[in-house]
């Protein structure tokens, strides 16, 4: 009985296109976040030290806000599993809204911080006054980015 279950499984069409069309989107997310990553170190590797080390201080707000981010999304979504199972719609939907609101909120508060104090942001990891300096106008570019973080976290949930 069980090698049928898992013989139906294996050769279900339908199973494997919707675990494709779920996957695919979650699997560009995390190349493009890679890729971007790796274009920074590979763009800076023709500089000097000091560049490469303040970029990838300044990268760790990043992760800290993916941290973030990855915390709401993944309360949202065994909170929204469990709606989903219970069959109420009303508010799987009300916890969408709340997890756009959070993800939202932390992208505009780190953006804003990216903006308004990145010296004490890299402050955090370091006291190098040169590296402050070159990490401080990496964040103010990159800042932007970080604001738009939050929306495809929501919609691809990792």
């Amino acid at each position: 009985m069980k090698q049928k279950k898992t013989e139906m499984l294996i050769n279900n069409k339908e199973f494997y296109r919707n675990l494709t069309r779920l996957a695919l989107p979650i699997a560009l997310q995390s190349l493009m976040l890679a890729s971007v990553a790796a274009g920074d170190a590979l763009m800076l590797g023709k500089v000097a030290q000091d560049e490469m080390t303040a970029v990838s201080l300044a990268t760790q707000i990043q992760f800290v806000q993916n941290m973030f981010l990855s915390a709401a999304t993944a309360a949202g979504a065994i909170l929204g599993a469990q709606y989903w199972g219970k069959g109420d719609r009303r508010t799987l939907e009300d916890v969408f809204n709340i997890m756009l609101w959070v993800c939202g909120s932390v992208s505009v508060i780190f953006f804003l911080a990216c903006e308004l104090v990145p010296g004490q942001l890299m402050r955090i990891f370091t006291h190098d006054a040169p590296l402050i300096a070159i990490g401080s106008s990496y964040l103010r570019i990159a800042g932007w980015s970080y604001l738009l973080q939050g929306y495809p976290n929501v919609i691809l949930p990792r």
